[in-house]
């Protein structure tokens, strides 16, 4: 995993920093002492490519819960952990998606809480969704919410619940990363299996009425799927 820290207290960074270091230590870990810093090191030096940060909050209605709102908007697998002497952050910090709250002063036992908190959830997620690389940023889809993804020259387009993303990759490569409810259908398209409706003539129907054709040598094939699927 990679973390990073939010503290301009270098005391209470370094506390954080190294109980990761002896409970994880494969772990990367950055550290940043101001919000510019942090957002600035996630967009220009991670490109997106971070799973947690832990922010520390001064005030109950902290400029950094809405800093870390806006992170998980534009990179939505982030996940929060907040700090704070002051329990009322606790109520603020769901302005933003939070993982998990410490009271100050910090001690082994809480940060140990933490850590378990943040990994069993990462592993719960990292078995339910796709990593891609969009451009200069990493991005998560959840399999639960993929539809259907279609090859266009060089790129791939992932057609999710939120929205389309396009990146470039090979139908090959995506198929090893995808779990069994997933079928190529055709040599432009695969298809979440759980998201079809019927087959009418040479097309998959979905849900939402989209079709998408089927290859006459991939349609018994998808029938029968289909058929032990549902």
């Amino acid at each position: 995993m990679r973390i990073a820290v939010l503290d301009d207290n270098s005391e209470t960074m370094n506390l954080i920093v190294d109980l990761l270091k002896k409970n994880r230590p494969d772990w990367e870990v950055f550290c940043y002492g101001t919000p510019f810093a942090l957002v600035t090191g996630i967009y220009d030096e991670l490109k997106g490519d971070l799973d947690l940060a832990i922010v520390k909050l001064k005030e109950s209605n902290d400029e950094r819960i809405e800093m870390m709102k806006d992170l998980q908007n534009y990179f939505p697998h982030i996940m929060a952990v907040f700090y704070s002497d002051k329990t009322e952050c606790a109520e603020f910090m769901f302005r933003a998606i939070p993982t998990y709250f410490m009271k100050l002063p910090l001690t082994e036992e809480k940060v140990s809480l933490a850590i378990d908190r943040v990994e069993k959830l990462f592993n719960e997620d990292i078995n339910q969704t796709l990593v891609i690389r969009l451009g200069g940023k990493i991005q998560k889809l959840k399999f639960s919410a993929l539809r259907y993804i279609e090859s266009l020259g060089r790129k791939l387009i992932f057609y999710t619940e939120s929205g389309a993303y396009e990146a470039n990759m090979k139908m090959e490569s995506i198929m090893e990363k995808l779990p069994e409810c997933f079928c190529r259908v055709h040599r432009s398209y695969i298809v979440n299996l759980n998201y079809i409706d019927s087959i009418v003539g040479g097309s998959l129907v979905l849900y939402n009425g989209e079709e998408i054709p089927v290859s006459r040598t991939n349609y018994q094939m998808v029938k029968e799927r289909l058929c032990r699927s549902h």
